[in-house]
């Protein structure tokens, strides 16, 4: 079987100079997780490797997996109902992010931004055969060793290559663009844009590997050692580290460590490769060296490993997948597995510990400089250690109290119990006047005099005993309690900081001071005393700080606390700065289980939990463990987390990701998203955001999915967002989810609705509009019966009696002789009389007279007329459009409109000629009548002999009674113009 080599493309952004020559970190530091099948990783991974997206694949004899931190996920390359195997062989990473995957019965796989091509035989790659490496070139070409055979891939389908060497056994990528090939006993290689494989010159005996380490320089690992490869290969070569990584069986990772699978113990590593220089180094100088502690893998039968972009090494095996990874922090390995850690140094710089276990794991006094050392002869709990600034170190335990000096150990007194057995120690300090406090748990607090006698301190500070006691640079000592009191002691003056009105932080927890600041943590909260200031600081990450027990700080001015939710640094100028600016805000960095803090603080006793040595060595006291941090070294701010959505579904159907169309009967619907996190998945958070709808970010946390019910239809938006600390966020993942309306909520139904009102509008216009005309009709009908009665009362009362009356004075004036003086004055008034009563008459006859019995409204104006060209005036008739019938009501309207207008003409204008015109179109009926005469003011009702125009406002009252508007003015030339325009509605009879 072919031995795999891949070449490894490493890595982000490090100083690679130092990196090369500086030591592997000790294995202490190493971080081991192991995946089983149980957690879902999948068994027998002979290959992997990182795409440029950061996701990690495995290849087994059951398929292929993807794990991005949080799930191991089974990728199906085989068509639907291919009776084809699942198992898969070789993988490789490709520059631009493309994933090539060896099927084990023969054939290729590209995934490329979530989609699979396939490629067999019928693409020119051979038939039943396994692809036993990929690899590529610098021209962007892929290239295959299928059993010896390179075939060549240029963007469009492979063949043979032309002019490559027989018998491939293995394939290597470096990173200046070369590409090698090893056959028989010498490797070949192709230059960057060269045509063929070249002979390199360089030979072996059996076998043989080609390394690169961290400088870019390329070794060359045989059965008779390691050494670099001759000429400019061998010599460093500056880089950029690649965001892609292939496995391998050796490599040589980015600290200069040399890496080996299959070793006697399965899995060796030689940290001290790269001090070693560049010279020859015998096989067996380092062939069995292995500096790795005892790891439980998940299997010993290694098969594979990739150091990935962070550098994190990966392992696949038999039994699953194990990640190692370099933690901030050393882990102090003691035996038995002691509990309660009470960290201090002595006046030598040396670090002690001691233990409170509670359980049958005796107590020591544990020297931790160089290898961790029991003390002889001291084997009790201890609650307290108290580093005294005038010399020696007090111990305090269950009801005992110690001074150790020089490594010797001397119980003291103890103060007297009141009543029932004695407490156990909690704190102690020595405040600048020399007095020495000590608090004891359920007893209280004490203070030593001159004569070393202990005595109950003042009644002005509060009941009970301190849970921390610290004095600061200036010999202030602090007092901070279970019932959240701080109490600053200066000499005899005792002043209550804490609680304050709207500031209450909890039971306090840990004291420290740096530059005349207090810092205080409570159970509820963190606080900054800054002279008589006190201030609340949020942070971010939030809550990080609370219920810390213990502070310390560098000389470097950076502040460390020991929580619960981790070990968190930040920078004492950047409090200051919160506190200027009044933000009271401050940004958090936290190490937590992926950088080895894997258990949570050590709470109540002892305390404090946090030790900063006078060189910066800082030590953590946690639940079941102690962790050191070396003096100098700052953790390196992870980048942030990419974030990818892995589905859409709802009622168990899946939606394509590049179309999610959801139709209404899948509006619940769930979206499932993860962050590209394979080695750091723990202090993952999230934030997405919906749009339309949503105009700020909503924190998820560590939640993996979003819920929605009943979406209204629509075109959504939705970015979701990965980070560590909650203020840098890697690269979104963004979808569109078109939620597809019902037809009742789609635009043809607003459309048919917005139709279907506009229709009832107009029918409630029309029938408003028809039922206001009978209204008007029966109105109309109403007046004339009125003036036919009124015609009848005249015609059969006034008339009659007026005629009967002027009959009667004739035959009276008949009787009188022609000389009567008053005969002739009686006639006149006679035919006076009688030209009234023909006037009468003829208004009664207008009164009475009607549409049916008079003709069209022309043959009525017509005769109308006929008097006013007895009276030298000339009518002219004229029609325009197709004449319709008229409405009844409206035409009398009409004719008594013209009436008066021609009755006008007669009295007023003086005219020659009269022009009566109809205009008849669809929308509007028009009666027009002009004269030549002298025209009149159309405004005013007062005419040029003085007399009242109330004949104009009649025709205006009457127009506007049939729905019209009567407008009269000038005309073109002289004269005056009447118009009359009557909507149709109004002016023609419906059956017309």
């Amino acid at each position: 079987m072919a031995r795999f080599v891949m070449a490894i493309a490493l890595w982000l952004a490090m100083p690679l100079a130092a990196s090369a020559m500086e030591e592997a970190k000790p294995s202490s530091t190493l971080l081991h997780t192991a995946y089983h099948r149980e957690d879902g990783a999948p068994s027998g991974v002979s290959f992997i490797a990182q795409t440029e997206d950061g996701q990690l694949w495995f290849s087994t004899r059951t398929g292929l997996y993807r794990y991005d931190g949080f799930d191991f996920t089974r990728i199906t390359l085989r068509p639907p109902g291919s009776p084809r195997t699942d198992a898969t062989w070789a993988l490789y990473a490709a520059k631009g992010g493309d994933l090539w995957v060896s099927q084990a019965n023969g054939g290729a796989v590209r995934l490329r931004n979530g989609t699979i091509q396939r490629y067999d035989e019928a693409d020119g790659l051979p038939a039943n055969i396994a692809i036993d490496a990929f690899a590529g070139d610098a021209d962007g070409r892929i290239w295959a060793n299928a059993r010896g055979v390179l075939y060549r891939y240029d963007g469009q389908e492979w063949s043979p290559a032309p002019s490559s060497p027989p018998d491939v056994d293995d394939l290597v990528e470096d990173r200046q663009g070369n590409l090698w090939a090893s056959s028989g006993t010498q490797w070949f290689v192709l230059s960057p844009h060269a045509r063929a494989f070249v002979a390199s010159g360089v030979h072996f005996d059996k076998w043989s590997y080609l390394l690169e380490d961290p400088s870019g320089r390329l070794w060359m690992l045989d059965g008779k050692g390691a050494a670099p490869l001759p000429g400019d290969w061998g010599r460093p070569h500056p880089h950029a580290h690649a965001r892609r990584a292939n496995s391998a069986t050796r490599f040589i990772d980015r600290a200069g460590a040399l890496w080996m699978v299959a070793c006697k113990s399965g899995l060796c590593r030689d940290g001290a490769f790269s001090l070693r220089g560049s010279a020859f180094r015998p096989w067996e100088s380092f062939k069995d060296t292995n500096d790795l502690p005892a790891l439980e893998l998940s299997s010993p039968a290694v098969m594979t490993a990739l150091e990935d972009r962070e550098g994190n090494v990966w392992l696949g095996t038999k039994g699953g997948v194990d990640l190692l990874r370099e933690g901030a922090l050393t882990r102090i390995n003691l035996p038995a597995f002691p509990l309660y850690f009470s960290p201090f140094e002595d006046a030598q710089g040396r670090m002690w510990t001691g233990t409170d276990n509670h359980n049958p794991t005796p107590d020591h006094l544990w020297k931790l400089s160089g290898t961790p050392s029991v003390l002889p002869g001291f084997d009790e709990g201890l609650t307290m250690a108290y580093p005294d600034p005038r010399g020696g170190i007090w111990l305090g335990g269950h009801g005992r109290l110690w001074r150790m000096n020089d490594g010797k150990i001397e119980e003291t007194s103890f103060p007297a119990a009141k009543s029932g057995a004695p407490g156990v120690v909690q704190a102690m300090g020595r405040d600048a006047s020399g007095r020495l406090w000590l608090s004891v748990a359920f007893q209280g607090l004490y203070r030593a005099d001159t004569d070393g006698s202990w005595k109950p301190a003042s009644d002005e500070l509060p009941p009970g005993s301190p849970m921390v006691i610290h004095v600061d640079h200036d010999g202030t000592a602090w007092f901070g309690y279970a019932d959240g009191s701080l109490i600053r002691a200066q000499g005899d003056t005792f002043r209550r900081v804490l609680p304050e009105p709207n500031l209450e932080i909890g039971a306090i927890t840990a004291i420290d001071s740096v530059e005349g600041c207090v810092y205080v943590s409570g159970e509820h909260g963190f606080a900054v005393i800054d002279g008589d200031r006190v201030e609340r600081i949020t942070t971010s990450p939030g809550g990080v700080l609370e219920g810390a027990t213990g502070i310390g700080t560098r000389p470097d001015d950076t502040i460390w606390v020991n929580a619960d939710s981790g070990i968190a640094w930040l920078a004492h100028a950047d409090i200051q700065r919160a506190l200027l600016d009044g933000s009271r805000h401050v940004d958090v960095n936290l190490l937590t289980a992926d950088d080895g803090v894997t258990d949570g603080v050590q709470t109540v006793r002892p305390l404090p939990t946090l030790v900063a040595t006078r060189d910066g060595t800082l030590w953590f006291a946690r639940a079941e463990s102690l962790l050191r941090l070396d003096a100098g070294y700052l953790p390196p701010t992870p980048p942030p987390p990419d974030t990818v959505i892995r589905s859409v579904s709802s009622v168990n159907q899946f939606f394509p990701l590049d179309d999610i169309r959801l139709d209404p009967a899948h509006r619940d619907f769930i979206v499932r998203y993860a962050a590209i996190a394979p080695a750091r998945p723990s202090g993952v958070r999230f934030r997405y955001q919906m749009d339309p709808g949503m105009t700020i970010w909503t924190s998820l946390d560590r939640q993996r999915e979003l819920r929605y019910t009943q979406m209204h239809p629509g075109e959504y938006h939705l970015t979701v967002e990965a980070s560590y600390d909650g203020r840098h966020w890697g690269r979104p993942a963004e979808a569109v989810l078109t939620v597809v309306p019902t037809f009742f909520e789609g635009p043809w139904f607003k459309l048919l609705c917005g139709v279907i009102v506009a229709l009832a509008i107009w029918l409630a216009h029309r029938l408003r509009v028809r039922g206001l005309t009978r209204q008007l009709r029966v109105r109309l009908r109403e007046r004339y019966e009125e003036r036919e009665r009124i015609a009848r009362e005249l015609h059969d009362t006034l008339l009659q009696g007026a005629q009967g009356l002027v009959l009667r004075f004739q035959a009276i004036v008949d009787r009188l002789p022609e000389t009567d003086g008053g005969k002739r004055s009686l006639e006149q008034a006679i035919d006076r009389a009688e030209r009234l009563i023909v006037e009468g008459r003829d208004r009664v006859q207008d009164l009475r007279e009607h549409v049916p019995y008079a003709g069209t409204l022309a043959d009525r104006l017509r005769r109308y007329g006929d008097d006013l060209e007895n009276l030298g005036v000339q009518i002219v008739t004229q029609t325009r459009g197709t004449p319709r019938a008229l409405d009844p009501l409206a035409e009398d309207e009409l004719y008594y409109i013209g009436r008066e207008a021609l009755l006008n003409v007669q009295r007023h204008a003086d005219a020659r000629s009269v022009t009566i015109e109809m205009i008849f179109t669809s929308r509007l009926f028009t009666l027009v009548i002009r004269d030549d005469g002298k025209g009149i003011d159309p405004q005013s009702t007062v005419g040029n002999d003085g007399s009242r125009h109330w004949g104009l406002t009649g025709i205006r009252e009457r127009a506007r009674r049939i729905g019209g508007q009567a407008d009269i003015h000038p005309g073109a030339d002289k004269g005056t113009e009447l118009r009359i325009g009557i909507p149709s509605s109004r002016a023609y009879r419906r059956d017309a």
